[in-house]
């Protein structure tokens, strides 16, 4: 079975709906990244992209075509996870021998999204909760005190505005809307005034984003002088109740280690996308998840979230820790989905 590894990453910067990026589509918003990405490849097999409320048709084919390459593109929607399906369905490829160097990533733009109302999630005789009912849930069915939500809020904003790493990977320098504007004396008195605990401040904004890996197989990175930083080794999906999608995450995460042998404590780092910070607290509290481990970098609540792209953005952020600390060897990234999809992702330093 050929070795998955990742050998280069990029982002955008995440704006918010109606900032920064407004007058750019999904399609628009993944092209450069591919035009930088290309340009040190021999060859590109397939573009593989996640995508949730854009056009239609197949934005990865037409975002490949648009980036002068003429290759295959597949384009998926499996909800807040569909980055790291495709990311999956690339593994799948590149360990079968079926594809040797793929384009995979999400791309998201709620300010041109043609949809003015939500996808349906689940049929209605099983209900379909809205992502915010099912975060309020989880935090009555866990009785999660108020100030330790908000802890986490506050951990993901100061991480984030001190994290280098993450900048890295933005291609064109500049800044993430909402952290350029992130004040932590207003974010107090914010969290200070409301009385739900889950609520604007501790939850993610809508945003626009892209963000791309190179993944190649080992043989195509030795045979092409590409340097892997990053192999990946092993995938896990789970399903919940749509009406408990955070938890998919902790499922999804759970099994992952339970099939590597694997305990919490062995991983360096878990970066976990932050549709919530209900989800955040969850998440440790049941895998025994230390505040050293989790999210160092900041999260979703202080970027933003660009749906598809947000966990193809933890994996890029991930990819650079890896090049500026070299005392860590294991990570894993998670997400869940609408309708009650988790993901969750080994990802270990490449000898």
């Amino acid at each position: 079975m050929n070795r998955v590894v990742i050998v280069e990453v990029s982002r955008t910067a995440i704006g918010k709906q109606g900032g920064i990026h407004r007058n750019l589509d999904e399609r628009m918003l993944i092209t450069p990244l591919l035009q930088k990405h290309v340009a040190k490849l021999a060859q590109v097999d397939e573009v593989i992209l996640g995508n949730i409320v854009g056009h239609g048709g197949n934005v990865a084919r037409f975002s490949a075509l648009n980036a002068g390459l003429n290759c295959p593109g597949l384009t998926i929607d499996t909800q807040c996870i569909a980055g790291l399906t495709a990311l999956k369905v690339g593994m799948s490829y590149i360990q079968s021998g079926l594809a040797d160097s793929l384009l995979i990533g999400g791309t998201e733009s709620l300010s041109t999204s043609p949809y003015p109302t939500r996808a349906q999630f689940s049929p209605e005789e099983i209900g379909d909760p809205d992502m915010i009912e099912t975060a309020m849930l989880q935090q009555k069915r866990s009785a999660m005190k108020p100030d330790l939500i908000t802890a986490k809020t506050r951990m993901s904003y100061e991480r984030a505005l001190a994290s280098l790493v993450h900048k890295k990977t933005i291609y064109n320098n500049e800044t993430d809307e909402f952290l350029e504007r992130a004040d932590l004396k207003v974010l107090e008195r914010v969290l200070a005034k409301q009385t739900n605990s889950v609520n604007p401040a501790t939850s993610s904004r809508f945003s626009d984003g892209a963000a791309l890996l190179t993944v190649v197989s080992e043989n195509f990175a030795l045979e092409h002088d590409l340097q892997p930083v990053l192999e990946v080794v092993a995938t896990a999906t789970t399903t919940v109740s749509p009406y408990d999608v955070p938890v998919a995450a902790i499922t999804a995460t759970q099994r992952l280690l339970e099939e590597n042998n694997l305990q919490a404590k062995d991983i360096d780092r878990f970066d976990i996308v932050e549709a919530y910070a209900t989800k955040i607290v969850a998440f440790q509290e049941v895998l025994g998840v230390s505040d050293s481990q989790l999210n160092p970098d900041g999260g979703a609540l202080a970027y933003g979230h660009p749906y598809a792209a947000s966990g193809i953005i933890s994996v890029a952020h991930i990819f650079n820790t890896f090049i500026a600390e070299k005392n860590i060897e294991q990570a894993v990234v998670a997400a869940a989905g609408a309708g009650g999809i988790g993901q969750a992702f080994l990802l270990k330093r490449y000898h």
